[in-house]
């Protein structure tokens, strides 16, 4: 009798809320599923349950598996691969697959030479980052919703676990339903649970059957003709796990215990079945199976179970079996067919089969078998296979170094650390194989740990270099040396080690004087460089740059430019740490020149981030905004996690320096998530210090109190004691909140004793020094407004103003009369205080702390709403708060207010009828003059004070409309282009293309916006092919490729679009490019016009023949 597969049965619980949460996807309320089981309790058979019941119609859907070495390439293949699969995709390529994409994986997937309707561009390598992946998923959703089910989660890579931590931590917009198949993993677990609070995330934990749920399969496999006391003993034997009733209903029809009888043409059962002999462990089970085969399928099957991959062929194993053989390892439920290779049914039944075969013989045949992999070409897998049998020779490590070197020139960085971790883990338990050669590719491969942030464990292996170069001292490893010092220096400054870099640049400064190494000044200057950049993190400041500018004197004419760099940021960081912030300013645009010349993206962003610092400390808060945001958006693009998280730390600290308290707390939410996975303890010791000062504002002493107390932990062993200092003055800041002398009395006697050298003249203890003295002689003093205590915050206040420091000056005002306002006897000092500080915040445009302090809002007039069009339609208010979708309730509102901004690009005015026509065309007008008005109240609830009634027209006043900035630099540029002034042109035709971010009101659909839709669409055209041809004249042809290829990708039947790119390549000397362009071309407009492009594009495709 031939077993049918096992139906599926219970579960219904967790199909129910799948159904009922698909349909919420479609609204645009992602969700999260995750399902939690020990191996063979049904997680992938439940999975794939689920994908079943998705219309694959309506939704797209991913089915992907990772593996032990599964990279986020691998990954994203597996998503390109099913993309590519699906039909009728032709026309939307372009708008999900962005240039990036199409560069990096063309390679892998030559057909989309065929679908994009340009070349690759010729670029530098492009890394694939969460970020793109997740781009590509953001704008396929915009098409079409999209479920997503990733299989054995728990093997996982960082990049992978990154890239779902962006899904999740975004899905509540999105219509995505992520389906998350995993082990019992605690720390997977952990951080999964991490989501809950903030995300639609539900961790449904998978139990064995019940009782009443095996008893089913009797109806559902056997059409009831079995004994319902089987089954219940079934369940007794099995205790309901699915993959061992599999396995146990297997046993039983090899036993013939069930049987199909001819006669009655029915299932039937021997008895008594209860006192048969059938092994009381799944293990067992499959192990006795196993015994019955033959020695030559037991050989198959054991060596199958070696490969690391989930399916493999018969060559892979260099076991070949008859097809009967193969037949009946299917049927006995061992293997399966999976995409013309097999597989094992189950990966527990992999395990189980694994685990039978003895320690010293699995060595053996992972040896054997690593050998016939590595004849066949098969390297990935041999590496594998050695490895398993702990192989250590020379040929191994090659190998591995081959590997490597593959995979870092391919950029997949991530399988390339993999190898990495092998070969240094084999030079540990073998130094044998370190010498001259092997010592740099050792150091390397550390250098990887500390590139993907594992600083400590980088640190481990230098230090293994270090002792290995002492040992065996010649020439040739000691001149290792220098680049082993600057490596390590580099992960000691990002654990904030800032003492050990120093003493470390000494003693290689040393080394190099003592063995003759002069000849290696690059890594003498950029170990000074670590060490100037040590002792700006230490406070001290003079002597960091110091140290910084002598090394232009000294080495000027041998300085390479990634060296200039490094230097001018140091420059730039010290001024910044030193409060010099012109300086910072005048540094910062030497450096942001010099990343520029570089074409390093990374170079220009972190450089953009310390010119938003500088900006912000000066008090032109919109500058810093600009460039904070040009720095998110990079780091955010290419997956630079620490510049992620600065650009987080940044963007809060700047609008809480405007008093925008809830944004700001956004901020640094954000960046508290990400400094979590990164684990950098200096980095969170700044933004412990931001955090927990905001919280004051906020009045949440339980948060502020909270991150004090982790910020003191980390900083009581950070080798910078201004970090203790500083934590030290807020915890004095809350206890004055309190209304707690003592601790407050009791602070600044450990500040006297800590610091007792350089209080004298810090503001900070000045403040808490006179509200100390104020608060305890409240209770003993009647005169206490000649209290010597005012005299010391007066001081204090007093040195911030004439260090212009408005942001604390502000906020050190609010702080004080919020603890004078305690006090009955004070509170005429504390309106004081808030007026000075409204009088500083209305000096210093700080509109947050004016909204804070002004509940009358007299200022708002002073701020322009601002309007994005481009893309969705987004408002943001004056406190930088994006209008929410529920906001505006219902449709009719959203839809007035996008009339009037409308209007006010077309500098118009509009009645209450002209707009009725456009809301309700069809509608009387008493109707309509009703629902306008309930309308428009509505619209001024979100934001009245920028609506103008006059003269019975209505329009928006004190707007700032991105699509209106566009429309004025476009015409302004082409007047600019017929004055002959390009220079200036080419100013307003890079600005203006930035501003076009996708089309204009993308999320409406009335006539009206189709036909301005269209206009924008057509300026945007002409002012990139106004900026092309500037290009074309200044000779920068690549710039002009890379911009005329997004009016293709918008329109790949833009005739002239063509014609220019053709041009372009013709410049350039790429003849053979220009000629693929053309018959790229002419096989768009046969397949979708039916018809040749015209005469002159022809004409210019003659003329390269």
């Amino acid at each position: 009798m031939k077993l049918i597969e096992l139906p599926f049965i219970g579960r219904e619980d967790i199909i129910q809320l799948y159904k009922d949460k698909l349909k919420d996807v479609l609204n645009y309320k992602g969700y999260v599923l995750t399902i939690v089981g020990v191996p063979g309790i049904g997680k992938t058979r439940l999975n794939q349950q689920i994908l079943n019941l998705t219309d694959k119609n309506v939704f797209f859907t991913f089915s992907l598996k990772t593996e032990t070495h599964t990279t986020l390439n691998d990954l994203f293949r597996q998503i390109i691969s099913t993309f590519l699969s699906r039909k009728a995709i032709n026309d939307i390529v372009p708008s999900v697959i962005d240039e990036d994409l199409y560069t990096i994986f063309v390679r892998h997937f030559p057909i989309l030479k065929s679908l994009y309707p340009y070349e690759p561009l010729k670029k530098k390598e492009i890394e694939i980052a969460p970020e793109k992946i997740y781009q590509f998923l953001k704008n396929l959703s915009n098409l079409y919703p999209i479920v997503i089910s990733i299989d054995d989660f728990h093997l996982g890579t960082l990049e992978i676990r990154n890239l779902t931590n962006l899904l999740i931590r975004n899905i509540e917009s999105l219509p995505v339903f992520l389906v998350i198949n995993l082990r019992p993993e605690e720390t997977t677990i952990n951080w999964l649970n991490s989501f809950k609070s903030a995300s639609p995330l539900f961790i449904f934990n998978l139990t064995p059957f019940s009782k009443d749920e095996v008893s089913l399969l009797n109806e559902k496999l056997f059409h009831g003709e079995l004994s319902e006391e089987l089954f219940e003993w079934i369940y007794d034997k099995t205790e309901g796990n699915p993959l061992f009733i599999v396995e146990f209903i297997r046993f039983l029809i090899a036993k013939d215990i069930i049987y199909f009888d001819t006669h009655k043409n029915k299932c039937c059962l021997h008895s008594p079945f209860t006192d048969i002999f059938v092994p009381n462990t799944l293990s067992l089970m499959v192990e006795n199976k196993i015994k019955s085969f033959s020695e030559r399928v037991k050989k198959f099957i054991k060596r199958a179970s070696l490969i690391s991959t989930d399916v493999f062929n018969q060559e892979m194993i260099d076991v070949l079996l008859s097809s009967e053989e193969l037949d009946r390892l299917r049927n006995d439920g061992i293997i399966i067919q999976k995409n013309g290779k097999y597989a094992f049914a189950h990966s527990l039944i992999k395990e189980i089969v694994y685990n039978t075969i003895p320690k010293k013989e699995r060595r053996r045949l992972h040896y054997s078998l690593g050998n016939y992999l590595f004849k066949k070409g098969m390297n990935e897998e041999a590496i594998h296979q050695y490895y398993k049998a702990g192989r250590q020779d020379r040929n191994y490590l090659k190998m591995l170094m081959d590997e490597i070197d593959k995979y870092h020139k391919i950029k997949e960085h991530s399988k390339a650390l993999s190898y990495e971790e092998i070969a240094l883990k084999l030079f540990e338990q073998r130094t044998k194989l370190l010498n001259s050669k092997t010592l740099p590719f050792f150091i390397d491969s550390a250098n990887s740990l500390r590139r993907v942030g594992r600083y400590k464990d980088a640190i481990y292996y230098y230090k293994f270099a270090f002792r290995y170069i002492k040992k065996n001292q010649t020439g040739k490893l000691l001149k290792v040396f220098p680049f082993l010092y600057y490596s390590q220096t580099l992960a000691e400054l990002r654990l904030g080690n800032c003492q050990k870099v120093i003493n470390l640049v000494n003693q290689a400064k040393k080394l190099i004087k003592r063995y003759g190494l002069q000849n290696e000044n690059n890594y003498l200057i950029e170990l000074e460089i670590n060490r100037a950049l040590a002792y700006k993190d230490l406070d001290m400041a003079d002597k960091a740059l110091d140290i910084a500018l002598k090394l232009e004197e000294r080495y000027k004419n041998q300085m390479d430019s990634n060296q200039l760099f490094r230097k001018n940021n140091c420059v730039t960081l010290v001024y910044l740490r030193s409060g010099q912030y012109k300086n910072a300013i005048e540094w910062a645009e030497k450096t942001i020149h010099l990343a520029q010349k570089l074409y390093d993206e990374r170079y220009i962003a972190a450089t953009q981030g310390n010119q938003g610092i500088a900006h912000l400390f000066t008090g032109n808060f919109q500058k810093a905004e600009e460039l904070f945001l040009l720095h998110q958006k990079a780091s955010l693009k290419n997956g630079w996690k620490r510049e992620e998280f600065m650009s987080y730390l940044n963007l809060g600290t700047l609008y809480f320096s405007q008093g925008y308290l809830g944004r700001a707390e956004d901020e640094y939410k954000k960046a508290l998530k990400t400094i979590e996975r990164l684990n950098i303890k200096a980095d969170y010791l700044w933004l412990s210090y931001y955090y927990c000062w905001l919280s004051l504002f906020k009045d949440d002493l339980k948060k502020a109190t909270e991150l004090l107390f982790r910020g003191m932990d980390i900083a009581r062993i950070h080798e910078n004691k201004n970090f203790l200092k500083m934590f030290q003055y807020i915890q004095g800041f809350i206890s004055a909140l309190k209304n707690d002398t003592k601790e407050l009395k009791e602070v600044l006697n450990n500040l006297k004793n800590n610091f007792s050298s350089d209080l004298e003249n810090e503001v900070e203890f000045l403040l808490l020094n006179g509200l100390e003295h104020i608060i305890n002689n409240l209770q003993n003093t009647p005169s206490l407004l000649e209290d010597k205590g005012f005299g010391d915050i007066e001081r204090g206040l007093k040195i911030t103003d004439q260090k212009q420091d408005c942001i604390k000056l502000v906020q050190y005002l609010i702080i004080c009369s919020r603890i004078f306002s305690h006090y009955k006897e004070l509170k005429q000092k504390a309106q004081e205080f808030k007026n000075t500080a409204i009088e500083y915040a209305l000096k210093n445009s700080m509109i947050g702390w004016q909204d804070l302090l002004m509940p009358a809002k007299v200022h708002i007039e002073k701020i322009p709403l601002r309007i994005k069009t481009f893309g969705k339609l987004t408002v943001e208010l004056p406190d930088h708060r994006i209008v929410e979708q529920k906001e505006w309730e219902w449709a009719k509102p959203k839809q007035l207010f996008a009339i009037l901004v409308n209007a006010c690009i077309n500098d118009q005015v509009l009645t209450r009828d002209q707009i009725g026509v456009h809301l309700w065309p069809d509608l009387s007008r008493e109707k309509l003059a009703n629902n306008f008005h309930v309308c428009l109240n509505q619209l001024k609830s979100v934001v009245g004070e920028y609506i103008s009634y006059k003269e019975k027209s209505y329009q928006l006043l004190n707007v700032e409309i991105d699509a209106k900035e566009f429309k004025e630099l476009v015409l302004d540029a082409d007047n600019l282009i017929n004055a002959g002034k390009i220079h200036t042109a080419q100013d307003n035709l890079t600005k203006a293309i930035k501003i076009y971010k996708g089309r204009f009101l993308e999320d409406f659909y009335e006539d009206w916006v189709f036909e301005m839709r269209d206009i924008f669409a057509s300026l945007y055209r002409r002012a990139v092919l106004m900026l092309g041809d500037i290009y074309l004249k200044k000779s920068r042809i690549d710039s002009a490729i890379e911009l005329v290829v997004k009016l293709i990708l918008m329109d790949p039947l833009d005739e002239e679009a063509h014609r220019f790119l053709i041009s372009c390549y013709i410049q350039s000397g790429e003849k053979a490019k220009a000629i693929r362009q053309y018959k790229k071309c002419a096989e768009i407009f046969k397949r979708e016009l039916g018809c040749e492009p015209s005469e002159k594009t022809k004409e210019l495709y003659r003329k390269l023949l």
